[in-house]
């Protein structure tokens, strides 16, 4: 089926870059799929509103702007894997970092758009000189978010994030152990909220029943 006459210019760029950033959500979990990144987004997004456990909206805010700004970024200068939706994986994992240990502020909102811009050198470098066989896989994000976090810290332009209530220990149940299992699986998103862990399996598994099965 041949695209309408009438679809503006702009709207075919437009659907290609988000196409890759959501491909970029889903390859935090290996996922080159715009659906499973879809489903992820809104399971960060459910976690930064609280529901099953503690979030704050600005981890979501964060994570998002950092995904869009490194897969925008990959796209100008062409980057390797761009169409796999590598260039963001990284990215909104950094994004999801800065708001998770520190408050927001313009200092904050800085560090994390350096951090995002940061992923990509950093993932070119590691790729061709530390891993040339293998992928560098999220490495790029674990320097990075020590950097920023270290940059941050020591210089005193960032005040830390505080949890508005201590969350107390309870009693080990079946319930509790798996609620404890699915909150793992969004902390890969360092999300605490076993409702995001569910959803981030069932979207693992529109794109690979076996991965979500795994």
């Amino acid at each position: 089926m041949r695209p309408s006459t009438n679809t503006p210019a702009f709207v075919a760029p437009i659907f290609r870059c988000a196409v890759l950033i959501l491909r970029g959500t889903g390859q935090v979990m290996f996922q080159r799929s715009a659906l499973c990144g879809a489903i992820m987004l809104l399971a960060l997004f459910i976690a930064a509103l609280g529901y099953g456990g503690c979030g704050h909206m600005s981890v979501f805010a964060g994570a998002v702007v950092a995904l869009i700004v490194a897969t925008v970024s990959g796209s100008f200068v062409r980057m390797e894997g761009i169409m796999d939706g590598l260039a963001g994986f990284n990215a909104i994992l950094v994004g999801c970092a800065v708001f998770t240990f520190f408050s927001t502020s313009p200092w904050a909102w800085a560090f994390l758009l350096a951090g995002a811009l940061l992923t990509l050198p950093v993932k070119y470098v590691l790729d061709r000189w530390l891993c040339p066989t293998l992928s560098s896989l999220t490495l790029p994000f674990v320097f990075v978010a020590w950097l920023v976090i270290a940059i941050a810290q020591s210089t005193g332009l960032c005040a830390p994030y505080t949890l508005e209530a201590i969350v107390e220990p309870v009693a080990i149940t079946p319930s509790a152990l798996a609620i404890g299992w699915l909150k793992g699986i969004s902390e890969v998103f360092l999300a605490d909220s076993w409702v995001s862990g569910l959803l981030i399996v069932a979207a693992i598994a529109t794109a690979s029943p076996r991965a979500a099965l795994w």
